[in-house]
């Protein structure tokens, strides 16, 4: 199994903006969901030729309140690997703004 390291320190303005925004852990849980449906919707095509055309976007949100843990989980296409650096840091605006 590779195992890539990725930079998700997010950039010193960002960090002066932070305390001002009024960020609510559903604005995130809602982000991933929206990147789960953007990454089906630009590979639908795809998804379906290799699962077959009943394939469905699936995603599945765990609440572990005892472990403080919080679980996201989609069976959409991914991010590609160039991008990874940039879709998991805080507040980096997407190549592609046209979607959701």
């Amino acid at each position: 199994m590779k195992n890539n390291k990725v930079n998700i320190r997010p950039n010193v303005s960002i960090l002066s903006v932070l305390k001002f925004l009024e960020y609510e852990t559903w604005f995130a849980l809602a982000e991933f969901v929206d990147n789960a449906i953007a990454s089906y919707q630009e590979n639908e095509e795809k998804l379906k030729s290799l699962h077959g055309d009943d394939y469905q976007l699936e995603v599945v949100i765990e609440i572990n309140d005892p472990e403080s843990k919080i679980t996201i989980r989609d069976n959409a296409a991914g991010i590609e690997e160039e991008n990874y650096a940039r879709a998991f840091r805080a507040a980096e605006i997407p190549s592609d703004t046209t979607g959701l």
